[in-house]
Protein backbone atom coordinates (compact mmCIF):
# COMPACT_ATOMS: atom_id res chain seq x y z
CA UNK A 1 0.00 0.00 0.00
CA UNK A 2 2.47 2.63 0.68
CA UNK A 3 3.94 1.50 -2.55
CA UNK A 4 0.93 2.71 -4.38
CA UNK A 5 1.67 6.14 -2.84
CA UNK A 6 -1.08 6.38 -0.64
CA UNK A 7 0.93 7.95 2.12
CA UNK A 8 0.16 4.91 3.92
CA UNK A 9 1.98 5.17 7.77
CA UNK A 10 4.42 2.71 9.35
CA UNK A 11 1.85 1.77 11.57
CA UNK A 12 -1.14 3.96 11.84
CA UNK A 13 -1.61 6.11 15.66
CA UNK A 14 -4.44 7.73 17.32
CA UNK A 15 -3.30 11.02 15.41
CA UNK A 16 -3.22 9.30 11.60
CA UNK A 17 -7.31 7.77 12.44
CA UNK A 18 -7.76 11.81 13.70
CA UNK A 19 -6.48 13.07 10.66
CA UNK A 20 -8.59 10.58 8.27
CA UNK A 21 -11.46 11.74 9.86
CA UNK A 22 -10.97 15.06 9.92
CA UNK A 23 -10.17 14.57 6.29
CA UNK A 24 -13.57 12.81 5.67
CA UNK A 25 -15.39 15.68 7.26
CA UNK A 26 -13.62 17.99 4.91
CA UNK A 27 -14.31 16.07 1.86
CA UNK A 28 -18.03 15.80 2.70
CA UNK A 29 -18.18 19.76 3.07
CA UNK A 30 -17.79 19.73 -1.16
CA UNK A 31 -19.91 16.23 -1.80
CA UNK A 32 -22.54 15.57 0.77
CA UNK A 33 -23.48 12.12 1.75
CA UNK A 34 -26.70 12.33 -0.30
CA UNK A 35 -25.26 12.99 -3.24
CA UNK A 36 -22.74 10.12 -3.35
CA UNK A 37 -25.11 7.43 -4.76
CA UNK A 38 -24.35 8.89 -8.26
CA UNK A 39 -20.35 9.55 -7.94
CA UNK A 40 -18.92 8.47 -11.06
CA UNK A 41 -17.27 4.73 -10.79
CA UNK A 42 -13.36 4.65 -10.55
CA UNK A 43 -11.14 4.56 -12.98
CA UNK A 44 -7.77 4.36 -11.46
CA UNK A 45 -6.25 0.47 -11.34
CA UNK A 46 -3.90 1.43 -8.76
CA UNK A 47 -6.46 2.59 -6.13
CA UNK A 48 -8.71 -0.13 -6.76
CA UNK A 49 -6.27 -2.58 -6.50
CA UNK A 50 -5.15 -1.02 -2.83
CA UNK A 51 -8.75 -0.81 -1.71
CA UNK A 52 -9.62 -4.39 -3.07
CA UNK A 53 -6.14 -5.12 -0.47
CA UNK A 54 -7.69 -3.18 2.20
CA UNK A 55 -11.04 -4.54 1.73
CA UNK A 56 -9.30 -7.91 2.59
CA UNK A 57 -7.30 -6.69 5.12
CA UNK A 58 -9.98 -5.28 7.01
CA UNK A 59 -11.01 -8.51 9.11
CA UNK A 60 -8.06 -8.88 10.11
CA UNK A 61 -6.85 -5.31 11.10
CA UNK A 62 -10.15 -5.95 13.05
CA UNK A 63 -8.95 -8.71 15.03
CA UNK A 64 -5.51 -7.76 15.78
CA UNK A 65 -4.66 -3.91 15.80
CA UNK A 66 -7.61 -1.40 16.64
CA UNK A 67 -5.61 1.90 14.84
CA UNK A 68 -5.41 0.46 11.80
CA UNK A 69 -9.02 -1.09 11.52
CA UNK A 70 -10.04 2.84 11.80
CA UNK A 71 -7.58 4.03 9.24
CA UNK A 72 -8.41 1.63 7.02
CA UNK A 73 -12.10 1.95 6.94
CA UNK A 74 -11.61 6.23 7.35
CA UNK A 75 -8.76 5.99 4.57
CA UNK A 76 -10.90 3.52 1.94
CA UNK A 77 -13.93 5.88 2.32
CA UNK A 78 -11.56 8.85 1.68
CA UNK A 79 -10.11 7.43 -1.30
CA UNK A 80 -13.47 6.54 -2.94
CA UNK A 81 -15.04 10.42 -2.44
CA UNK A 82 -11.56 11.23 -4.12
CA UNK A 83 -11.35 8.91 -6.83
CA UNK A 84 -15.01 7.70 -7.65
CA UNK A 85 -16.96 4.35 -6.14
CA UNK A 86 -16.07 1.09 -6.51
CA UNK A 87 -17.21 -2.23 -5.53
CA UNK A 88 -15.04 -2.53 -2.33
CA UNK A 89 -16.03 0.45 -1.26
CA UNK A 90 -19.41 -0.81 -0.36
CA UNK A 91 -17.55 -2.54 2.94
CA UNK A 92 -15.94 0.60 4.22
CA UNK A 93 -18.90 2.99 3.75
CA UNK A 94 -21.22 -0.28 6.15
CA UNK A 95 -18.33 -0.87 8.62
CA UNK A 96 -17.67 2.72 9.16
CA UNK A 97 -19.38 3.24 12.96
CA UNK A 98 -16.83 0.62 13.80
CA UNK A 99 -14.25 4.16 13.64
CA UNK A 100 -16.92 6.89 13.71
CA UNK A 101 -18.78 5.54 16.74
CA UNK A 102 -16.54 4.62 19.38
CA UNK A 103 -13.73 7.29 19.07
CA UNK A 104 -15.37 10.42 17.71
CA UNK A 105 -19.25 9.29 18.10
CA UNK A 106 -20.56 10.46 15.00
CA UNK A 107 -23.66 8.00 14.44
CA UNK A 108 -25.10 9.69 11.87
CA UNK A 109 -22.15 10.34 9.42
CA UNK A 110 -21.74 6.46 10.00
CA UNK A 111 -25.79 5.84 9.40
CA UNK A 112 -25.56 7.77 6.18
CA UNK A 113 -22.52 6.02 4.49
CA UNK A 114 -23.78 2.68 5.93
CA UNK A 115 -27.46 3.38 4.22
CA UNK A 116 -25.82 4.65 0.73
CA UNK A 117 -23.86 0.91 0.75
CA UNK A 118 -27.05 -0.75 1.22
CA UNK A 119 -28.45 0.99 -1.67
CA UNK A 120 -25.33 0.62 -3.98
CA UNK A 121 -24.75 -3.26 -3.25
CA UNK A 122 -28.70 -3.46 -4.23
CA UNK A 123 -28.17 -2.20 -7.57
CA UNK A 124 -24.68 -3.87 -7.70
CA UNK A 125 -25.36 -6.83 -10.62
CA UNK A 126 -22.82 -9.17 -9.01
CA UNK A 127 -23.89 -8.83 -5.09
CA UNK A 128 -20.38 -9.70 -4.27
CA UNK A 129 -20.35 -8.04 -0.69
CA UNK A 130 -24.13 -7.81 -0.03
CA UNK A 131 -24.05 -10.21 3.16
CA UNK A 132 -21.01 -8.37 4.33
CA UNK A 133 -22.40 -5.31 3.82
CA UNK A 134 -25.96 -5.82 5.16
CA UNK A 135 -24.33 -7.54 8.38
CA UNK A 136 -22.22 -4.87 9.11
CA UNK A 137 -24.84 -1.78 8.58
CA UNK A 138 -27.54 -3.94 10.56
CA UNK A 139 -24.49 -4.89 13.62
CA UNK A 140 -22.96 -1.96 13.82
CA UNK A 141 -24.45 1.51 12.24
CA UNK A 142 -28.38 0.63 12.19
CA UNK A 143 -29.10 0.32 16.46
CA UNK A 144 -27.53 3.51 16.76
CA UNK A 145 -30.01 5.35 14.39
CA UNK A 146 -33.30 3.46 13.46
CA UNK A 147 -35.21 1.16 15.65
CA UNK A 148 -33.74 -2.32 16.25
CA UNK A 149 -36.62 -3.83 14.21
CA UNK A 150 -34.92 -2.41 11.09
CA UNK A 151 -32.09 -4.59 11.26
CA UNK A 152 -33.89 -7.99 11.98
CA UNK A 153 -34.88 -7.98 7.81
CA UNK A 154 -31.04 -7.41 7.27
CA UNK A 155 -29.60 -9.70 9.11
CA UNK A 156 -31.65 -12.72 8.04
CA UNK A 157 -30.87 -11.53 4.75
CA UNK A 158 -27.23 -11.97 5.66
CA UNK A 159 -27.23 -15.05 7.01
CA UNK A 160 -29.00 -16.74 3.82
CA UNK A 161 -26.25 -15.25 1.52
CA UNK A 162 -23.90 -16.66 4.07
CA UNK A 163 -25.00 -20.43 4.04
CA UNK A 164 -25.51 -20.13 -0.09
CA UNK A 165 -22.03 -19.07 -0.46
CA UNK A 166 -20.29 -21.25 2.09
CA UNK A 167 -19.28 -18.11 4.51
CA UNK A 168 -20.39 -20.49 7.60
CA UNK A 169 -18.28 -18.34 9.85
CA UNK A 170 -19.36 -14.91 9.30
CA UNK A 171 -23.40 -16.51 8.86
CA UNK A 172 -22.20 -17.41 12.81
CA UNK A 173 -20.86 -14.18 13.73
CA UNK A 174 -23.72 -12.33 12.09
CA UNK A 175 -26.48 -14.54 14.08
CA UNK A 176 -24.39 -13.83 17.56
CA UNK A 177 -25.75 -10.04 16.09
CA UNK A 178 -28.63 -10.73 15.81
CA UNK A 179 -29.11 -12.28 19.15
CA UNK A 180 -27.96 -9.99 20.96
CA UNK A 181 -31.00 -7.58 19.31
CA UNK A 182 -33.02 -9.60 20.25
CA UNK A 183 -32.26 -10.13 24.02
CA UNK A 184 -32.02 -6.25 24.26
CA UNK A 185 -35.51 -5.48 22.42
CA UNK A 186 -37.11 -7.62 24.87
CA UNK A 187 -38.42 -10.76 22.91
CA UNK A 188 -39.30 -13.71 25.49
CA UNK A 189 -36.67 -15.25 26.87
CA UNK A 190 -37.74 -18.49 26.14
CA UNK A 191 -37.89 -17.54 22.52
CA UNK A 192 -34.15 -15.82 23.16
CA UNK A 193 -32.76 -18.91 24.15
CA UNK A 194 -34.18 -21.18 21.51
CA UNK A 195 -32.34 -19.29 19.08
CA UNK A 196 -29.67 -19.54 20.72
CA UNK A 197 -29.32 -22.62 21.46
CA UNK A 198 -30.20 -23.55 17.63
CA UNK A 199 -27.12 -21.05 16.77
CA UNK A 200 -24.57 -23.16 18.95
CA UNK A 201 -25.72 -26.25 17.29
CA UNK A 202 -24.90 -24.02 13.64
CA UNK A 203 -21.71 -23.14 15.22
CA UNK A 204 -20.35 -26.22 16.84
CA UNK A 205 -20.00 -27.13 12.74
CA UNK A 206 -17.58 -23.82 11.70
CA UNK A 207 -14.30 -23.32 12.81
CA UNK A 208 -14.58 -19.91 15.11
CA UNK A 209 -11.70 -20.80 17.01
CA UNK A 210 -12.88 -20.23 20.38
CA UNK A 211 -15.51 -22.79 22.22
CA UNK A 212 -18.99 -22.38 20.74
CA UNK A 213 -20.64 -21.28 24.22
CA UNK A 214 -18.35 -18.35 24.98
CA UNK A 215 -18.27 -17.17 21.43
CA UNK A 216 -22.63 -17.10 22.35
CA UNK A 217 -22.48 -16.00 25.33
CA UNK A 218 -26.00 -14.78 25.36
CA UNK A 219 -27.12 -18.51 26.57
CA UNK A 220 -25.44 -18.77 30.01
CA UNK A 221 -26.96 -15.36 30.57
CA UNK A 222 -30.78 -16.54 29.44
CA UNK A 223 -30.42 -19.94 30.91
CA UNK A 224 -29.84 -17.80 34.87
CA UNK A 225 -32.42 -15.51 34.23
CA UNK A 226 -34.64 -18.24 33.27
CA UNK A 227 -33.39 -20.84 36.25
CA UNK A 228 -33.01 -23.36 33.47
CA UNK A 229 -29.80 -25.46 34.68
CA UNK A 230 -27.61 -23.42 34.44
CA UNK A 231 -24.55 -23.92 37.74
CA UNK A 232 -22.06 -22.12 38.81
CA UNK A 233 -18.62 -22.88 37.61
CA UNK A 234 -14.86 -21.58 38.89
CA UNK A 235 -14.35 -21.55 35.11
CA UNK A 236 -17.13 -19.11 34.11
CA UNK A 237 -15.03 -15.96 34.39
CA UNK A 238 -11.56 -17.40 34.20
CA UNK A 239 -10.45 -17.56 30.68
CA UNK A 240 -11.51 -13.74 30.29
CA UNK A 241 -9.50 -12.91 33.15
CA UNK A 242 -6.36 -14.85 31.41
CA UNK A 243 -5.82 -12.27 28.79
CA UNK A 244 -4.55 -9.42 30.31
CA UNK A 245 -3.42 -7.57 27.38
CA UNK A 246 -5.70 -9.08 24.63
CA UNK A 247 -5.50 -8.56 21.05
CA UNK A 248 -8.32 -6.52 19.81
CA UNK A 249 -10.69 -9.58 18.91
CA UNK A 250 -10.33 -11.25 21.56
CA UNK A 251 -10.88 -8.00 23.84
CA UNK A 252 -13.98 -7.87 21.72
CA UNK A 253 -14.84 -11.12 22.71
CA UNK A 254 -13.83 -10.58 26.66
CA UNK A 255 -16.43 -7.09 26.52
CA UNK A 256 -19.27 -8.59 25.53
CA UNK A 257 -18.61 -11.83 28.32
CA UNK A 258 -18.37 -9.31 31.08
CA UNK A 259 -21.47 -7.18 29.74
CA UNK A 260 -23.53 -9.91 29.79
CA UNK A 261 -22.11 -10.79 33.56
CA UNK A 262 -23.35 -7.43 34.45
CA UNK A 263 -26.56 -8.31 33.08
CA UNK A 264 -26.97 -11.29 35.24
CA UNK A 265 -25.55 -9.62 38.01
CA UNK A 266 -27.58 -6.90 37.95
CA UNK A 267 -31.31 -8.57 37.59
CA UNK A 268 -29.63 -11.39 40.34
CA UNK A 269 -29.01 -7.82 42.82
CA UNK A 270 -25.46 -8.92 43.59
CA UNK A 271 -24.52 -5.18 42.91
CA UNK A 272 -20.89 -5.83 43.98
CA UNK A 273 -20.37 -8.30 41.33
CA UNK A 274 -22.11 -6.27 38.69
CA UNK A 275 -20.02 -3.54 39.55
CA UNK A 276 -16.77 -5.44 39.50
CA UNK A 277 -17.91 -6.54 35.99
CA UNK A 278 -18.94 -3.05 34.63
CA UNK A 279 -15.15 -1.89 35.74
CA UNK A 280 -13.66 -5.12 33.42
CA UNK A 281 -15.98 -3.81 30.64
CA UNK A 282 -14.54 0.10 30.84
CA UNK A 283 -10.72 -0.84 30.61
CA UNK A 284 -11.53 -2.40 26.87
CA UNK A 285 -14.80 -0.56 26.00
CA UNK A 286 -13.44 0.23 22.75
CA UNK A 287 -13.06 -2.75 21.50
CA UNK A 288 -17.02 -3.38 21.10
CA UNK A 289 -16.84 -1.08 18.02
CA UNK A 290 -20.12 0.31 18.59
CA UNK A 291 -22.07 -2.91 18.85
CA UNK A 292 -25.12 -2.92 20.50
CA UNK A 293 -23.70 -4.23 23.30
CA UNK A 294 -22.20 -0.89 24.57
CA UNK A 295 -25.60 0.25 25.01
CA UNK A 296 -26.13 -2.47 27.65
CA UNK A 297 -23.06 -1.95 29.17
CA UNK A 298 -23.70 1.87 29.80
CA UNK A 299 -27.32 1.02 30.96
CA UNK A 300 -27.25 -1.96 33.73
CA UNK A 301 -23.43 -0.08 34.44
CA UNK A 302 -25.53 3.28 35.91
CA UNK A 303 -28.22 1.34 37.07
CA UNK A 304 -25.77 -0.80 39.21
CA UNK A 305 -23.71 2.75 40.30
CA UNK A 306 -27.47 3.72 41.08
CA UNK A 307 -27.98 0.82 43.57
CA UNK A 308 -24.62 1.52 45.04
CA UNK A 309 -25.15 4.57 45.90
CA UNK A 310 -28.01 3.75 48.01
CA UNK A 311 -26.32 1.80 49.89
CA UNK A 312 -23.54 3.95 50.57
CA UNK A 313 -23.16 7.72 52.70
CA UNK A 314 -20.38 10.30 52.18
CA UNK A 315 -17.46 9.76 49.82
CA UNK A 316 -18.50 6.41 48.02
CA UNK A 317 -22.03 7.57 47.44
CA UNK A 318 -20.54 10.14 45.42
CA UNK A 319 -18.19 8.02 43.47
CA UNK A 320 -21.26 6.06 42.37
CA UNK A 321 -23.70 8.74 41.46
CA UNK A 322 -20.82 10.34 39.33
CA UNK A 323 -20.57 7.07 37.47
CA UNK A 324 -24.32 7.10 37.29
CA UNK A 325 -24.20 10.79 35.64
CA UNK A 326 -21.52 9.83 33.32
CA UNK A 327 -23.64 6.59 31.96
CA UNK A 328 -26.88 8.85 31.90
CA UNK A 329 -25.05 11.00 29.83
CA UNK A 330 -23.70 8.74 27.13
CA UNK A 331 -27.30 7.79 26.64
CA UNK A 332 -28.92 10.59 27.06
CA UNK A 333 -26.61 11.43 23.59
CA UNK A 334 -27.95 7.98 22.48
CA UNK A 335 -31.87 8.58 23.15
CA UNK A 336 -31.16 11.76 20.81
CA UNK A 337 -30.28 10.04 17.71
CA UNK A 338 -32.51 7.33 18.56
CA UNK A 339 -35.04 7.83 20.77
CA UNK A 340 -37.51 4.25 20.05
CA UNK A 341 -34.10 2.17 21.28
CA UNK A 342 -32.94 4.16 23.61
CA UNK A 343 -35.41 7.10 25.13
CA UNK A 344 -36.73 4.53 27.61
CA UNK A 345 -32.97 3.76 28.92
CA UNK A 346 -32.41 7.24 29.28
CA UNK A 347 -35.99 8.47 31.36
CA UNK A 348 -35.05 5.49 33.09
CA UNK A 349 -31.43 6.32 34.77
CA UNK A 350 -32.61 10.11 34.39
CA UNK A 351 -35.39 8.44 37.35
CA UNK A 352 -32.43 6.83 39.63
CA UNK A 353 -30.49 10.31 39.10
CA UNK A 354 -33.14 12.73 40.29
CA UNK A 355 -33.91 10.01 42.98
CA UNK A 356 -30.59 10.10 44.51
CA UNK A 357 -30.46 14.08 43.77
CA UNK A 358 -33.73 14.36 45.95
CA UNK A 359 -35.44 15.70 43.19
CA UNK A 360 -39.01 13.13 43.59
CA UNK A 361 -41.45 14.96 41.41
CA UNK A 362 -39.21 14.55 38.74
CA UNK A 363 -37.95 11.23 39.36
CA UNK A 364 -41.92 10.07 39.70
CA UNK A 365 -42.33 12.11 36.52
CA UNK A 366 -39.58 9.94 34.75
CA UNK A 367 -40.34 6.31 35.68
CA UNK A 368 -43.77 7.01 34.72
CA UNK A 369 -42.53 7.97 31.10
CA UNK A 370 -39.35 5.06 30.79
CA UNK A 371 -42.63 2.66 31.57
CA UNK A 372 -44.73 4.11 28.57
CA UNK A 373 -41.68 4.31 26.35
CA UNK A 374 -40.58 1.09 27.14
CA UNK A 375 -44.15 -0.29 26.90
CA UNK A 376 -44.94 1.35 23.52
CA UNK A 377 -41.09 -0.02 22.16
CA UNK A 378 -41.73 -3.72 23.70
CA UNK A 379 -39.25 -3.82 25.95
CA UNK A 380 -40.52 -5.77 28.53
CA UNK A 381 -37.38 -5.97 30.48
CA UNK A 382 -37.39 -1.96 30.76
CA UNK A 383 -40.75 -1.64 31.31
CA UNK A 384 -40.11 -4.03 34.61
CA UNK A 385 -37.05 -2.97 35.79
CA UNK A 386 -38.78 0.78 35.96
CA UNK A 387 -41.97 -0.73 37.51
CA UNK A 388 -40.05 -1.91 39.88
CA UNK A 389 -37.27 0.86 40.97
CA UNK A 390 -40.82 3.34 40.77
CA UNK A 391 -42.24 0.60 43.65
CA UNK A 392 -39.02 0.81 46.12
CA UNK A 393 -38.96 4.33 45.05
CA UNK A 394 -42.83 4.84 46.29
CA UNK A 395 -42.14 2.46 49.53
CA UNK A 396 -39.39 4.53 50.61
CA UNK A 397 -41.46 7.31 50.82
CA UNK A 398 -43.95 4.93 52.62
CA UNK A 399 -46.41 5.67 50.32
CA UNK A 400 -47.57 1.45 50.35
CA UNK A 401 -50.63 1.91 47.83
CA UNK A 402 -48.78 3.12 44.40
CA UNK A 403 -45.45 1.13 45.34
CA UNK A 404 -47.78 -2.36 45.72
CA UNK A 405 -49.21 -1.49 42.16
CA UNK A 406 -45.70 -0.65 40.31
CA UNK A 407 -44.35 -3.60 42.14
CA UNK A 408 -47.39 -6.05 40.50
CA UNK A 409 -47.11 -4.54 37.23
CA UNK A 410 -43.00 -4.96 37.59
CA UNK A 411 -43.99 -8.78 37.97
CA UNK A 412 -46.11 -8.99 35.80
CA UNK A 413 -43.96 -7.99 33.45
CA UNK A 414 -40.70 -9.97 34.56
CA UNK A 415 -43.02 -12.89 34.10
CA UNK A 416 -43.77 -12.27 30.52
CA UNK A 417 -40.30 -11.70 29.37
CA UNK A 418 -39.57 -15.10 31.12
CA UNK A 419 -37.13 -13.70 33.97
CA UNK A 420 -37.83 -16.39 36.10
CA UNK A 421 -35.32 -15.38 38.76
CA UNK A 422 -36.57 -12.25 39.09
CA UNK A 423 -40.25 -13.02 39.68
CA UNK A 424 -38.57 -15.14 42.26
CA UNK A 425 -36.62 -12.25 44.18
CA UNK A 426 -39.57 -10.30 43.96
CA UNK A 427 -42.43 -13.11 45.33
CA UNK A 428 -39.71 -13.37 48.42
CA UNK A 429 -39.25 -9.44 49.28
CA UNK A 430 -42.98 -8.65 48.75
CA UNK A 431 -44.27 -11.65 50.29
CA UNK A 432 -47.78 -9.73 51.57
CA UNK A 433 -48.88 -9.28 47.89
CA UNK A 434 -48.42 -12.83 47.69
CA UNK A 435 -50.82 -13.20 50.55
CA UNK A 436 -53.60 -11.10 49.09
Amino acid sequence: LREADLGWPESPTEADVVREFENLHLLLSDTPIDNLADIIAMTDTRIISAISVMTEVFPAAYAVDRRLMEFLLLRMTNLSLQHGYCESSAVAYSALNMALGVQFGDYKTAYAFGELARRLVDQSPSGRYKARVYSLFAGFATPWIRPLAECAPLMAEAFRISCSTGDMAFAAYNTRNRITHEFMSGKPLQHVQSEVENAVDFADKVQLGLPTERFFGQLRLVRKLRCAGTAASSDDDAWALRETDPQPGVAMMISYHWVFRLVEHYLTEDYVSAQLAASRVETIRWAMRSSIEEAEYVFYAGLTSAALAEQHASEKRQLHLDALCRHHDRMTAWAENCPVNFGCREALLGAERARLEGKDSLAQSLYETSIQRARSGGFLQVEAISAELAGRFYLSKELGVPSDAYVRAAREAYNRWGCVTKVRLLDFRYLHLNER
